[in-house]
C-alpha cells in the first residue's frame, strides 16, 4: 500500500487504532553525521 502524502497514511492508522485500540503519532528525525536529534 503505498501513499501520495504523510496526511493519508497517518489517516489510515488513526482510523486503524480506533478500532483496535492502539494510538498513533507521527514522529521526525534528522541525522547529521552520527549525531541524531529528534
Amino acid at each position: 500500500m503505498t501513499f501520495n502524502t504523510l496526511e493519508g497514511d497517518a489517516e489510515l492508522y488513526k482510523d486503524y487504532s480506533k478500532v483496535t485500540s492502539f494510538s498513533t503519532r507521527i514522529k521526525s528525525t534528522n541525522k547529521k553525521g552520527k549525531e541524531i536529534k529528534n
